[in-house]
């Protein structure tokens, strides 16, 4: 089960939002790590959900120290990192709409 986390401060986004000028903030965060098959190995899985001007609500999938950015209105792109976590592209994109924060 995906489990939702208390925003802390190294739950840091790390991305810009060059419309405002200011850094995104982590409004939400959720523990994948359950949902992940063995491939994914021993380090925590994490979905953090912001919002940007620019590109609206956004999603980072941390994955150890690795990261990937992807817009929720296009989703597909996640193709590139569910491999490495064990799950099929559809699955990681219903989880992560599954666990957005409401509009």
């Amino acid at each position: 089960m995906a489990r939702t986390l208390r925003v802390r401060k190294y739950h840091n986004f790390y991305f810009h939002d060059s419309v405002t000028g200011k850094d995104v903030v982590t409004e939400k965060v959720v523990d994948i790590t359950r949902e992940c098959r063995p491939e994914a190995g021993r380090d925590k899985v994490l979905l953090l959900f912001g919002r940007t001007r620019q590109y609206g609500r956004m999603v980072k999938i941390q994955h150890g120290i690795a990261y990937f950015h992807a817009s929720m209105k296009k989703l597909g792109i996640v193709d590139v990192c569910a491999p490495t976590l064990g799950l099929s592209t559809r699955d990681l994109c219903l989880l992560i709409r599954k666990q957005a924060p409401a509009v």
